[in-house]
């Protein structure tokens, strides 16, 4: 992995864990939709096969791509997407119920 990629992981994952410590609901929902994001950086960053050489029979072959760790950050892509899109939308509900997008607000018998 090389060390730009580490850093930029790194700061997304601290700034997700940022957004997770806010009381906004938005804010929640932008720090898990930057984790997952980050999640699926760090494992395209570790699936690297290093000296495996495409079965080309002439010419120079290319390093060989690992065709399951994309299909896997593909399909977590996907459910990331559709999860967020859950959420955005339960904040919305939420902000609609309660005039706030506070989440101490909805506690146990205030809204």
């Amino acid at each position: 992995m090389s060390l730009l990629m580490a850093a930029t992981i790194g700061v997304l994952v601290a700034v997700a864990v940022l957004q997770l410590l806010q009381r906004n609901a938005v804010r929640m929902v932008i720090g898990l939709y930057l984790f997952w994001n980050a999640a699926n950086l760090l494992i395209i960053a570790v699936s690297r096969t290093r000296g495996v050489r495409a079965p080309f029979v002439g010419g120079d072959a290319a390093p060989l791509a690992d065709p399951l760790v994309q299909a896997l950050v593909l399909t977590a892509i996907v459910i990331t997407f559709g999860f967020t899109a859950f959420l955005v939308t339960l904040t919305f509900w939420l902000v609609a119920r309660g005039n706030s997008i506070d989440v101490t607000d909805f506690t146990e018998g205030r809204a």
